[in-house]
């Protein structure tokens, strides 16, 4: 696979433009930033203005609500938030299944296992949320223990991770030992911890 690193654009809609024009060439576009509602967000408006076909904008999920989905004349554009895990946390959600669709995988999956909690986890209905975790084998179990630091502009939890714990929309969490579904993000180390 071949990537274009375009850099990173200035806070200006002309900039903004001059870089996504160029972007177009690609397969997928990925930006990172600029998707949210502030001042100097211009990615989705610059979009809008040059005729992409925007899905979605913004996602029932924590981290990574302002997301951007679009298509261009066979192409995908991806506009992940700008915090560190929200970004990270959306492209295992979303660009890593359509890059492996792309690359001729039938059917892309994500990797989950089911893995029991090692404490309770605590959340308000309304928002799919996603938790930085590690999951490890305990005998025959399989447990999953949430990093403590949850914030969406903190990359350490996202880096000392191998999972994300998957609570629901509905979900107001679960208690310790209870089961619950989690995304591998390390997939080396799992083909790895199965296969040894």
């Amino acid at each position: 696979m071949e990537t274009l690193d375009l850099g990173i654009a200035r806070d200006t809609p002309e900039d903004t433009r001059s870089r996504l024009e160029e972007a177009f060439a690609a397969d997928i576009v990925l930006t990172t930033g600029g998707v949210s509602m502030g001042e100097f967000d211009y990615v989705r408006t610059t979009l809008e203005s040059m005729g992409i076909d925007i899905r979605f904008w913004k996602v029932r999920q924590k981290p990574g609500k302002p997301l951007v989905f679009g298509t261009a004349k066979g192409r995908l554009f991806f506009g992940l938030p700008g915090n560190p895990a929200s970004s990270l946390v959306c492209f295992e959600v979303y660009v890593r299944p359509a890059i492996e669709r792309m690359s001729g995988l039938p059917n892309p999956q994500p990797w989950r296992l089911r893995a029991q909690l090692t404490e309770a986890v605590v959340k308000k209905p309304g928002l799919r949320v996603f938790l930085r975790a590690r999951w490890f084998r305990d005998g025959e179990v399989l447990k999953v223990t949430p990093m403590q630091q949850q914030s969406s502009g903190t990359l350490s939890p996202m880096a000392l991770s191998n999972g994300l714990i998957d609570l629901d929309e509905e979900s107001t969490g679960a208690g310790a030992g209870a089961e619950v579904t989690v995304r591998i993000t390390d997939r080396e180390n799992f083909v790895d911890h199965f296969h040894a």
